[in-house]
């Protein structure tokens, strides 16, 4: 009687951690990329800048999503208000579309998440917290903002961000590798 081998447990489970490893690497590595804030520019069709204004990311096809903070933390269908432009200054986030433009200014955002394909930004003196779906992963756009957040505030704080980011990925990476190595 043939017996037809399956991969023994451990060997799933091991190459299941290993591409959960590899996950990491890679949003660590983007998340590396986003908080480095290059390759900005001063023109963004759209969006009047200030004279010292300057544009980090710009981001099309982004849907705007205006949330009740009551249902934050829970699971919603709330449909896009409108389909726009998601710009990452330095200082500020804008969101322009055909039918509703929005702004949150550095000094009255309170914080920043992000929740599968959605960036909720969470404003100081606001009831409502807006959330923007882009094509481009949350946690990308989300590192952006906190990275231009923390440039705004103190360049210290923006080059300790950029050092914590950094140790991620290096930590990420080492954990990828060992497990890699695992399975050789």
């Amino acid at each position: 009687m043939l017996k037809w081998a399956t991969p023994r447990r451990a060997d799933v489970q091991r190459r299941n951690a290993t591409e959960a490893a590899r996950g990491n690497v890679s949003r660590a590595f983007e998340s590396m990329q986003a908080v480095q804030l290059g390759g900005f520019t001063d023109r963004v069709a759209g969006v009047m800048l200030e004279a010292d204004e300057v544009a980090y990311s710009i981001v099309p096809d982004c849907h705007l999503v205006e949330l009740d903070p009551s249902a934050l933390g829970r699971e919603r269908t709330a449909a896009a208000n409108d389909t726009g432009t998601f710009v990452v200054t330095n200082r500020r986030c804008v969101f322009v579309g055909s039918q509703h433009s929005r702004e949150w200014l550095y000094t009255k955002m309170r914080t920043v998440g992000h929740n599968g394909a959605e960036t909720a930004i969470y404003m100081s003196d606001e009831n409502l917290a807006a959330s923007v779906r882009c094509s481009v992963g949350a946690h990308v756009i989300s590192a952006r903002i906190l990275a231009a957040m923390a440039r705004y505030r103190d360049a210290d704080l923006h080059a300790s961000l950029v050092e914590q980011v950094n140790t991620d990925y290096r930590d990420a990476w080492s954990q990828w590798q060992a497990l890699e190595a695992e399975c050789a």
